[in-house]
């Protein structure tokens, strides 16, 4: 969502005893404040998803190891990205932000 000039927001969300879902909010820089407000949302059949040997990597937001996530901030470019470990493995993050 891009608040921009201004938004309704309100959310109602169901019962539940898992979370399905989540927000990454980020500051517009001043000059694009007023912008047209917008929304979107991603659905978990569009988020890029990298395999690696101890690893899932899903690509919700900016680039790793040349794969490209579906949301591309318009203001402000962001990388967003899930890691889901296999037990007792660790992962290291090499790549320039």
């Amino acid at each position: 969502m891009t608040g921009g000039s201004g938004i309704i927001h309100q959310e109602m969300p169901q019962a539940s005893e898992r979370m399905l879902g989540c927000q990454l909010w980020v500051n517009l820089p001043a000059k694009d404040k007023m912008t047209t407000p917008a929304y979107g949302d991603i659905t978990r059949d569009k988020i890029t998803l990298v395999e690696e040997e101890n690893a899932k990597v899903r690509i919700l937001a900016g680039t790793y190891k040349g794969k490209n996530g579906v949301f591309e901030g318009k203001y402000v470019k962001v990388k967003y990205i899930d890691i889901e470990l296999a037990p007792n493995c660790t992962w290291e993050y090499n790549e320039t932000p």
